[in-house]
């Protein structure tokens, strides 16, 4: 009986694995299919749409001079590029494309979008990592991708282990987060929450009067530091009901940290590896089973070398190009302005940046410092970042820039935290380029004085930036902090 059971639980491991990994791979959503002149959203597909696989590839091969051809002989001359965040299909990431299209074409007679649309579903980034993908190398395609495949259950018990063996750290972070977004408890300076006593601090050297009213600073050439800023109000609607779900949904949250660290880290992980590799495709790296390398760009690299082709030559020039990233696209941003230092660019702007504020330091904020162009740093406020929910309050509380800052990302420094983070961002201000071209603003928090105006504060949780008119220059305006807008379904 001994001599069987480390057979017996081998077996077992492998079962519990293999189930797992059908079941994962049965929920991962399938690739939507090219489309054709006869299906319903070609034109927006032909016309404005750019896809990148998961393998980092252009998707349904698009004739990219046909379409900046094609760009250059209609009449707008506003070139507005959206990439789309992190946890997001390319089927789900079609349908914005289409929605937005045309929300951006009848409201802005000189716009002409383009979206840069790749693969980030959640579904099929965990897949992949437990099914062969191992240490920065994608064993599919290769010899070894069987023998990447039997570790596969090996791979996903670390996974459950990892994130069991870190739920004490991670309720304690958890507990603190809680109670550094209680005022009554905290207080201002609080010495347990130094980010937030620095964040404070550097807050009340701005304003006279209580920050949480919203303001406005606008960078003069006397500050050390000239970056403009924009706050807008706090709100504290419906306080005792709000207790009282904090309190009653508190053991869900801590029970559901091991489940968003078991699936959430290794998904984020090969989200990154994504943005990475729409530049330089792993497959450049990996000899096949088919016993060739055969080269080929990233789909991300040969986007931007036509754009860039188009803005440099005679055309282009009559056109303005303004660049809106959302969440991990502004990975995919950073890293065309490292390889394209030169692409003429009017203004950039960052809606809840993901990426980390030292890769934009040595990308895109390198390209702003150098060439004076408009940057805008768009946040959710502090409140309602750390106040996020999903289904109803259950997971644990916090938007996505949260969960990468405490389970995701293991930040060697300060620089390494997301920029879209306002308080990380008015921290580690000297970490970005120095200017007035530079503005840093987060949205009021919700007080629905006005939604019978049809009228809201603007984003309260890390995906409503592409629910409002985010391209008018309202929504990047620092100069009325507590703005009310209009959304696109409203």
């Amino acid at each position: 009986m001994s001599a069987n059971r480390p057979t017996s639980s081998v077996m077992f491991v492998f079962v519990i694995g293999l189930c797992t990994l059908i079941g994962i791979k049965s929920a991962v959503s399938k690739e939507p299919p090219c489309l054709n002149a006869v299906d319903d959203g070609y034109q927006v597909y032909a016309n404005h749409v750019v896809e990148i696989d998961s393998e980092g590839y252009l998707k349904c091969r698009p004739n990219l001079k046909e379409l900046f051809d094609n760009i250059a002989q209609q009449p707008r001359k506003r070139i507005v590029l959206y990439v789309h965040g992190g946890r997001v299909t390319l089927q789900r990431a079609r349908k914005t494309a289409e929605r937005l299209t045309s929300a951006v074409q009848n409201t802005d007679p000189n716009a002409y979008p383009i979206f840069l649309n790749w693969d980030a579903g959640q579904g099929s980034s965990y897949f992949r990592h437990v099914a062969y993908e191992r240490n920065g190398v994608s064993y599919r395609g290769s010899s070894t991708a069987s023998i990447a495949a039997i570790a596969s259950p090996m791979v996903f018990l670390s996974d459950v282990g990892r994130g069991a063996f870190r739920l004490p750290i991670n309720t304690f972070l958890s507990v603190g987060k809680l109670l550094g977004n209680w005022d009554a408890f905290v207080g201002r300076h609080d010495h347990f929450f130094p980010v937030k006593g620095a964040f404070d601090e550097q807050l009340q050297k701005m304003t006279s009067k209580s920050y949480k009213d919203g303001f406005t600073y606008p960078a003069t050439s006397h500050d050390r530091i000239p970056v403009s800023i924009s706050m807008g109000h706090d709100a504290h609607p419906g306080r005792v009901a709000f207790a009282a779900t904090y309190v009653a949904t508190l053991p869900l949250q801590f029970g559901t940290e091991p489940i968003l660290d078991t699936f959430g880290t290794p998904a984020w992980n090969n989200m990154v590896r994504r943005t990475r590799s729409m530049f330089y495709p792993q497959a450049n790296y990996v000899i096949t089973s088919h016993g060739s390398q055969s080269r080929r760009d990233g789909g991300a690299a040969v986007f931007f070398d036509a754009l860039e082709q188009f803005m440099d030559g005679n055309l282009g020039r009559k056109f303005t190009l303004d660049i809106y990233a959302h969440s991990m696209g502004t990975m995919i941003v950073n890293e065309a302005f490292t390889k394209h230092p030169n692409l003429h660019v009017d203004h950039v702007i960052y809606m809840a940046a993901a990426c980390s504020i030292r890769d934009f330091q040595s990308s895109a904020g390198r390209y702003i410092e150098k060439h004076k162009t408009p940057f805008y740093n768009l946040s959710l406020h502090p409140r309602a970042e750390l106040n996020e929910v999903e289904v109803s309050g259950i997971p644990v509380r916090g938007s996505l820039l949260v969960w990468v800052d405490e389970f995701f990302n293991q930040s060697q420094s300060f620089g390494d935290r997301t920029l879209g983070t306002f308080e990380n961002a008015i921290v580690g201000r000297d970490l970005l380029p120095q200017g007035f071209n530079v503005h840093l603003k987060a949205f009021s928090v919700e007080d629905g004085t006005k939604r019978d105006c049809h009228l809201f504060a603007g984003p309260q949780k890390h995906n409503d930036f592409a629910k409002y008119y985010f391209w008018k220059d309202e929504f990047c305006d620092t100069s009325q902090p507590n703005r009310y807008y209009r959304r696109i379904d409203d």
